[in-house]
């Protein structure tokens, strides 16, 4: 048994490449990957890359899908997801796509609408068309896919909860990264863009007093510049902004942190959040349907509206004073979605469609 995977590179900044790696790390099969550029207008090395995933010796080609991989607006997934369809299904490969966001009426601003629905619309069926069996990583990034595009074979598997860890002190992790060791450190980890709320997190930071609040990340290049500029003006010497960091840098935030605040717009699935389950970070967030299923399921984050960094300042200094009950919901969970266990369920899924496949 043996799985391909068509996901960014390893050296890509790319979360999901990160996600990749980690569960590539847990699987039991053996596998391989064929490394995509991120964001690139090189239509050429998308049908390059294809092929080569689409002739692989593997028994299952596994996209992990990302719209913005494939270049500005998802264009290159027209030539990409045609030629891997035609590739596998003329060698008897299933393909497997796991979806980390989707495209749905949400995400459609003006102007011009009509268009852009009509593009996601064709788009998100192009893709139901050539996926085998769909993998989601949460029930509401599902429902959002399927009032586009519904799916013949899909189920929703946990993100699971990153084992490759990098334990360090607190206070040394602070010093790694300028930050003094004798202040609690609020940070909201990940690249910058506006879905995620880091205006409102400057809000809530103006609002909290003796506590060192921080920006863990940067943006990709050619992204949401105009945003960062302003977050920096609006920031002033009250809150940091790290850039992008490197993977060093990254364990030694998540070793840092006292609390991650996410203040987030919108979340389908949030790889930082199982980064600081992983790390036993206690969260706040915004009350988005993820987060705020998560509270009524298993106890945590703690939650506040959206839009009101009062609210927001008052979880913090809260969670900053008492993080007890939170820290224990997210043990609880963090034992059940180990990666481990996303890992094995993968490998029993690949099994089970070469056995129907083959």
């Amino acid at each position: 048994m043996k799985v391909e995977f068509f996901v960014t590179g390893s050296e890509q900044d790319c979360g999901i490449a990160t996600y990749t790696t980690t569960l590539e790390n847990a699987l039991s099969v053996e596998h391989t990957r064929t490394p995509l550029k991120l964001r690139s207008l090189d239509v050429f090395h998308y049908v390059v890359q294809s092929v080569r995933a689409g002739l692989t010796d593997a028994d299952v080609v596994h996209v992990q899908h990302e719209y913005d991989i494939y270049g500005p607006k998802s264009i290159a997934s027209w030539l990409v997801f045609p030629l891997l369809w035609l590739l596998t299904t003329l060698r008897g490969r299933p393909l497997v796509v796991t979806f980390h966001s989707a495209w749905g009426q949400e995400t459609v601003a003006p102007p011009v609408e009509s268009v852009k629905s009509a593009y996601l619309w064709l788009n998100n069926r192009l893709l139901t068309a050539v996926t085998n069996h769909a993998i989601f990583l949460s029930e509401d990034t599902r429902e959002i896919f399927e009032r586009t595009a519904p799916l013949s074979s899909v189920e929703v598997l946990p993100h699971g909860v990153p084992t490759d860890l990098h334990p360090m002190p607190q206070a040394d992790a602070k010093r790694e990264l300028g930050i003094s060791p004798n202040r609690p450190l609020v940070a909201e980890p990940g690249f910058v863009r506006p879905q995620k709320g880091y205006h409102l997190f400057v809000d809530v930071a103006e609002r909290v007093d003796d506590v060192t609040f921080l920006v863990g990340g940067g943006i990709h290049e050619g992204t949401y510049e105009d945003y960062l500029m302003d977050l920096r003006e609006r920031c002033g010497d009250r809150v940091g902004i790290t850039g992008v960091l490197d993977d060093e840098a990254f364990h030694a935030l998540f070793n840092a942190m006292d609390v991650a605040l996410l203040p987030y717009e919108t979340v389908t699935q949030s790889g930082i959040l199982n980064w600081c389950l992983a790390y036993e970070v206690p969260v706040v967030g915004t009350d988005v349907e993820q987060f705020a299923d998560l509270q009524d399921d298993y106890g945590f984050p703690v939650v506040f509206p959206q839009g009101d960094p009062n609210a927001g300042a008052v979880a913090v200094r809260e969670l900053l004073d008492d993080p007890t009950s939170i820290l224990e919901a997210m043990r609880r969970y963090r034992d059940q979605h180990g990666m481990d266990a996303v890992a094995s369920a993968h490998a029993d899924l690949y099994r089970s469609l070469v056995g129907v496949c083959g």
